[in-house]
């Protein structure tokens, strides 16, 4: 297949998009059966480039994509209004970026594999903020 077309999986997994020579590339959107769906670009058959992922249980992904993964900028919100903004890498909030928790916590600073790592600055809504150096998503020193 080549050029805007469908594909639709036994296993109920549907795409409608683009096709070059067969493979899924160019934009479209992919629907899995448990009802997560992609749209945006894909490159040899893998989200690549930027895109909206909305999974089944209501986290949503607005962003930058390489090689099927989360890498890059990007926003992602939890179902229950948590949110991130900031730099992904495989995946994982990795480099600078901003987590947002609905009971009034914020984090701005560093991030190092999905934690807080290096430095940032954990403000609470009681009032208290904590400002210095993280490791491992633990606040060592100011």
């Amino acid at each position: 297949m080549h050029g805007r077309g469908t594909q639709t999986w036994i296993s109920g997994n549907k795409y409608i998009g683009d096709f070059i020579n067969g493979t899924i590339t160019g934009q479209g959107t992919f629907t899995w059966s448990n009802g997560t769906t992609y749209e945006g670009d894909f490159k040899d058959g893998k989200k690549h480039g930027h895109g909206t992922q909305k999974w089944a249980n209501g986290d949503k992904y607005i962003g930058d994509w390489a090689n099927g993964h989360r890498t890059g900028q990007g926003t992602y919100t939890w179902f229950n209004g948590d949110e991130y903004i900031g730099d992904w890498v495989n995946d994982k909030m990795h480099g600078q970026g901003t987590k947002t928790w609905i009971d009034g916590r914020k984090y701005i600073g560093e991030w190092v594999n999905g934690n807080r790592h290096g430095r940032g600055k954990m403000s609470y809504s009681n009032g208290t903020i904590n400002e210095g150096l993280w490791r491992d998503n633990v606040f060592t020193s100011n």
